[in-house]
Parts: structure tokens; C-alpha cells; sequence
């Protein structure tokens, strides 16, 4: 129930103001929240915003429909939008502090194995843990002749939140987290046909690898890597059969660039000492390229009764072809379903009940990356949300 202290928190705490630099006016927000740059709908894993705030992966298991804004949690930090001409925008940031993402641990519902992070009964060194928070220069550019798309260019650099999860030392196992990894991103949105498509390029340095151990130096693998985000919303207006109804899917990809750091401990095929000697996608051997796709559905009826608005979401995801090369990145096989029902009262009363199913390609866990342990983790939650 606890993770740090309280189970409540405040999310954002922020100053924010405006002033004109010439007859641009910029935007700063100073204190504690969080900021997402890129085109990404579904989690961040292969989308510009990767890693630029602290992840809560809990919930991110609990709703899998989640966007990166919904899981992201808030460092203190100043951003800042100026808005230099009609058509040009140049946002920056600069984090005060660095936080890990926020994981299941050993022992709870959610947890990979009990092993993992402070877990019960299991001998812990302390974290190697990031030193810096990010820093960060965005240019959107919105030109007359995208007929309201935009271009976008990115350029950060950061010590990952993600870690290397159990990586053994003499006093047990502990976790590790890559530091200084940089991004250079591309994004475009548009409407086409009647669908707003967005899509989300970058390139990324000292990422790390799915790895097996620690080297000298107390890290796993590291290297450059491609992703590759491509998504598309469709909304519909009143019909016999809703009164609203909204489509969105996305499509994401990573590619191995090459291996740049401590290449004996990644995770692939042809590196025995890792576990991969042959091309073994059920024991999680990392493959060049790995592919994902998910879509949600979400019809709307309003009034159904007086003041009461009902919808139904469904959520469908699947990684359908390869084991990702970079740490946490996704196994083959692993599906997600979702449906929900929903309940707004009043405009500020809003009422969730959704169940969530699991299924991995192996239905088997013993030695078997791609297998359990979410087979046996469907739920059924509750919500309860008011705004006021």
C-alpha cells in the first residue's frame, strides 16, 4: 500500500508566470512537475518522451490504456515555452533532481518475481543510481502549408529511470541505472483524411541493453539504438449506434543500432554466457528489431440517465514480433486486453470498472522470459474519481 510514506501525494507544485523577451512571450513554470515533448499515446518506451519523467509503473500495469502524462510523476524542475514567431515554438527544461521510476516491488501483485528491487528476504546492495535530471531543448515548428500540422526537433540528455533490475554483486543483487544517455528526436503530426496521425523518430546513445549481470564497472550493455512511434486518432460524431466515439491506434519499433559498451553481457543470440546461445526468443534473447501495436476503442452515450454520461473502453496491445534489444523494452508475445465501463456524473463525478487480462507466449515461467508471471494477473478495479 506504501511506497513512500503516505499513500497520498501531491503530484504538482509549481509557480508559474509570463513575460515578453522582445515580442516574445515566454512561459516558465518553476517547482515540482512533470513535462512530455513528443507524439507518443501509449507509454513512452519507444516515443520521445522516454524517460523524461519518472514512471509509475504500477499504475501504468494497473491502467495499460495509460498515456506517458497520465503515469508520469513530477521533479522539481523549471520549463520554459517561447513563442517566437506564429509558426515557431522553442520550449527547454532543466531537472534539479533525478527519481527512479516508480516499479513493482518483490512481493506485491504486479512484481516480476520477488527478487526484484527491496522484495522480502533477499540480500541488497545499495542502488547505483542516477546523479543528474534532464536537460532538454524542444523547436516546434507549425508552417502554413501543413495546414495546422507540425514539425518537431528534440534534443535531450538524462540519467535513465529505468534500471538493470537485479544485478548480482557480493552482498546479493542490486539495481543499476544507466547515466548519461542522450536523445536527438523528429516528430510530425497532421491530419489526413479525417485522422490527426502523428508520429515520433529518435535516436539514442549509451542506451542500455537488456543485459545479463554486471561488468567491471557495475553497469550491463550499452548502445545506440533507433525507435520509432506511429499513431492515428478517428472521432465520430453522434450515430444510431453512439453519441461519440473515439479510435486510436499505434504502432511502435526499436532497432539495435550496435553495441557500444560491455557487449559480453548483452543478451543476444551467439552469447552463451548469457544464456543465448541459439536464437531463443522464449528466454528473452534480445533480436534486432522488435515491433508493437495497440489501439483503443471508446464509444460514448450520453445522458443515458439524467446528468449521467456511460462509455465503454476497450484496450487491445500485442508485442508481435521480436524480443526488444534495450532493457525493458518489451517480449515477444505479450498481449494486453482491457474492457471497461464508465460512469460520468455531473460532469465531475466519474465512476470506472475495468477488467484486465494478460497473456504471454509461453504459459509456462521456468526459464522462460516470455512466459509468466502476468498470465495469472488479470483484475478487476474500481475507481473513483472526482474533480472539484
Amino acid at each position: 500500500r506504501y511506497y513512500h510514506g503516505p499513500s497520498g501525494e501531491v503530484l504538482d507544485a509549481y509557480i508559474s508566470g509570463r513575460f515578453d523577451l522582445g515580442s516574445a512571450p515566454i512561459d516558465v513554470r518553476l517547482g515540482k512537475h512533470a513535462v512530455i515533448w513528443g507524439e507518443g499515446l501509449f507509454g513512452s518506451t519507444n516515443a520521445i518522451s522516454y524517460s523524461q519523467a519518472p514512471n509509475d509503473a504500477r499504475k501504468a500495469l494497473a491502467n495499460p490504456a495509460a498515456t506517458a502524462k497520465e503515469t508520469a510523476l513530477a521533479t522539481k524542475q523549471v520549463s520554459a515555452v517561447a513563442q517566437v514567431t506564429d509558426e515557431l515554438t522553442i520550449a527547454g527544461l532543466y531537472s534539479f533532481e533525478w527519481a527512479p521510476n516508480r516499479l513493482p516491488e518483490g512481493g506485491t501483485f504486479f512484481a516480476a518475481a520477488d527478487f526484484l528491487f527491496d522484495g522480502p528476504n533477499v540480500g541488497r546492495a545499495p542502488a547505483v543510481e542516477g546523479e543528474k535530471g534532464d536537460i532538454g531543448l524542444s523547436l516546434r515548428w507549425k508552417p502554413e502549408f501543413m495546414d495546422g500540422g507540425t514539425f518537431g526537433a528534440y534534443l535531450r540528455r538524462f540519467d535513465e529511470k529505468q534500471p538493470w533490475p537485479a544485478q548480482r554483486v557480493a552482498a546479493g543483487t542490486r539495481s543499476a541505472y544507466a547515466p548519461d544517455v542522450e536523445l536527438l528526436g523528429l516528430s510530425m503530426t497532421r491530419v489526413v483524411g479525417g485522422i490527426s496521425v502523428s508520429s515520433d523518430l529518435s535516436y539514442r546513445r549509451n542506451m542500455p541493453l537488456n543485459s545479463a549481470g554486471p561488468s567491471a564497472d557495475g553497469m550491463g550493455a550499452r548502445g545506440e539504438t533507433l525507435h520509432a512511434v506511429v499513431n492515428g486518432v478517428k472521432l465520430w460524431g453522434n450515430s444510431s449506434w453512439f453519441s461519440s466515439a473515439s479510435l486510436a491506434a499505434e504502432v511502435g519499433v526499436s532497432h539495435l543500432v550496435k553495441v557500444t559498451d560491455n557487449a559480453a553481457n548483452f543478451r543476444t543470440k551467439g552469447n552463451p554466457a548469457t544464456g543465448c546461445a541459439t536464437d531463443d526468443t522464449l528466454a528473452g534473447c534480445s533480436s534486432k528489431n522488435f515491433w508493437t501495436v495497440g489501439a483503443a476503442f471508446t464509444p460514448v452515450w450520453q445522458q443515458t440517465l439524467p446528468g449521467v454520461d456511460v462509455s465503454l473502453p476497450v484496450f487491445y496491445s500485442i508485442n508481435f514480433k521480436g524480443n526488444a534489444a534495450t532493457n525493458g523494452g518489451g517480449n515477444e508475445g505479450f498481449q494486453v486486453l482491457k474492457v471497461g465501463i464508465s460512469a460520468l456524473a455531473d460532469s465531475k463525478h466519474k465512476f470506472d470498472l475495468a477488467a484486465t487480462f494478460y497473456k504471454a507466449k509461453s504459459d509456462s515461467q521456468r526459464g522462460l522470459i516470455n512466459g509468466a508471471p502476468y498470465d495469472d494477473k488479470a483484475n478487476l478495479v474500481f475507481t473513483y474519481l472526482v474533480s472539484f
